[in-house]
């Protein structure tokens, strides 16, 4: 891979004003590059990322990729963009120590360029979010076609499952540290048992983004509970949006396995970069 076809990024102005979170923290963003399917758009926002949070950028490389470029693209972060970066490259497949090394050097999301089919694990969308569906840390996909965006506005739809509530904390983290305004779409939905469950979770959400007193919006749609996914998106897309959620399932079933998960159609049609949080029992909570 030549150097000009990772760098160099040029960003807007904007970016040079972004204010970073004033308390210092270990915190890494790890973005996966490879030889055939690294995006610069991909590099761009993870730098983005990284600033917006006060974290360290580390760029994980599989065994053959050039190491003299993985050099040099440190050098070139570290000094045009002002934010500290590093390399992590080991002589074995990368996912034999990537998982690993994310709770090691305390990872709050992974990024890997979307093109096509492929992400840059080198892997097909469902083979990938096959491998992180046990992961603690999200995943963030940027298609190459993706705007380069600061971190403003975020958005999710709240849908009726109790897993849905780490949607509101991961928004919360958005808000409070990168100063994001969060856009909530609301699905129509007439089944009581449905109502119940998007009632308990907008308590949880209003209860929360009040008391921090975070900048939030709530979207009513005409969306169903099925839709209400796939059709947001789209609004988000025209309203450039910079960070769309989504939860995705820790436990596949057969269906999954032979046609793939449902958020592999979502992401492959994706304009926008999406956060896939695995869907747990227990709440995960970044220590902010």
């Amino acid at each position: 891979m030549e150097d000009q076809a990772i760098y160099p990024i040029i960003l807007p102005e904007w970016y040079y004003n972004i204010k970073e979170p004033p308390t210092e923290r270990n915190w890494n963003v790890f973005l996966i590059v490879n030889e055939n399917y690294s995006s610069t758009i991909a590099l761009a926002q993870s730098i983005i990322y990284a600033k917006s949070f006060g974290a360290q950028l580390t760029i994980c490389a599989p065994p053959e990729f050039n190491k003299d470029i993985l050099k040099k693209l440190i050098n070139y972060i570290n000094t045009e963009f002002k934010i500290p970066a590093m390399g992590l490259q080991l002589d074995m497949p990368m996912k034999e120590w990537l998982i690993q090394a994310s709770s090691k050097y305390e990872a709050i999301f992974f990024v890997v360029s979307l093109i096509g089919n492929k992400t840059s694990l080198g892997t097909t969308i469902s083979q990938t979010l096959y491998f992180f569906r046990n992961s603690r840390v999200p995943l963030i996909l940027v298609p190459n076609n993706a705007t380069i965006l600061p971190l403003d506005k975020i958005a999710f739809a709240m849908n009726f499952e109790k897993e849905e509530k780490e949607k509101i904390l991961w928004g919360s983290y958005f808000a409070r540290i990168a100063n994001s305004q969060i856009t909530i779409y609301k699905p129509k939905v007439k089944d009581q048992n449905y109502k119940l469950g998007i009632m308990s979770n907008f308590t949880s959400l209003t209860q929360l983004y009040d008391k921090l007193d975070l900048n939030y919006s709530i979207i009513d749609t005409d969306f169903t509970v099925y839709t209400i996914e796939q059709s947001s998106i789209s609004l988000a897309t025209i309203d450039q949006i910079s960070l769309y959620l989504i939860m995705v399932n820790k436990y596949w079933g057969a269906i999954d396995y032979i046609l793939g998960p449902n958020a592999k159609d979502l992401l492959k049609k994706a304009q926008i970069p999406i956060m896939c949080i695995p869907k747990r029992d227990d709440l995960y909570v970044l220590c902010s």
